[in-house]
């Protein structure tokens, strides 16, 4: 996980592509902070980008069954907008961080779904809140879908071959703009939603708590752990 400065805008790059750029404990608490430095920095927009094919796997299961609900109150609470550039794979919680960005680019290659379900749990950080009601499928069926269908649901804002690229531009645009009417505007569209949000974040902490405690959720973890498929009860 690092922090690189470039045109106007402060990247945020990760790469652990033998587990598809899972977030554990440890890559979890520098996303944070480096997006708490991002945010403090003169930077006009943050972009966050996975490398080597891969946006994000979500939590990495294996480091992080036993720690608790991850949230992206940094994200939204950045001044700046901020860019989620996906290509590849963005399933579980990368797919929530990437909702709690402003903008969304993804390539044909982007593969985006819910798979809580699939292993006992519920969505989290915000997700029942910020997504639109055509994520409703995903969150329901665990399924997955990829970036031409993502773009058909409203689920991502623009679909190219490059979202580096297409990030790029977007910085250009951004910081030619006035910096306190983009930093304005964007709290103008948060603020409205800030209380109704806090309320989702504890709802689905609640239902994640608690679910967490079943015995689907243990095998559901189990069986992904394991790598096979779970056997829950009726």
């Amino acid at each position: 996980m690092r922090l690189e400065w470039e045109g106007g805008a402060a990247w945020i790059r990760w790469a652990k592509p033998e587990r598809l750029n899972a977030f554990d404990p440890e890559s979890l608490h520098a996303l944070g902070d480096l997006l708490a430095e991002a945010a403090e920095s003169d930077a006009r927009a943050i972009v966050c980008f996975g490398e080597g094919g891969a946006f994000s796997s979500g939590d990495d299961l294996a480091a992080t069954a036993g720690m608790g609900l991850g949230e992206w109150r940094r994200t939204l609470a950045a001044p700046q907008p901020v860019i989620a550039a996906i290509d590849g794979v963005c399933v579980g919680g990368s797919f929530e961080f990437a909702y709690a960005c402003d903008i969304r680019v993804a390539t044909p290659r982007s593969r985006f779904g819910c798979p809580e379900v699939a292993i006992g749990l519920s969505i989290s950080n915000g997700f029942s809140l910020l997504a639109p009601r055509a994520a409703r499928r995903l969150v329901l069926t665990g399924e997955l879908i990829d970036g031409a269908e993502a773009l058909r649901l409203g689920l991502v804002d623009l679909l190219v071959e490059d979202v580096e690229d297409e990030a790029r531009r977007l910085v250009g645009r951004i910081a030619v703009l006035a910096p306190q009417a983009v930093v304005g505007s964007k709290r103008l569209l948060d603020e409205g939603s800030r209380q109704a949000l806090e309320e989702a974040l504890d709802r689905e902490l609640e239902l994640c708590v608690r679910l967490f405690e079943t015995a689907d959720a243990q095998e559901g973890l189990a069986a992904f752990l394991e790598k096979r498929p779970p056997k829950f009860s009726a």
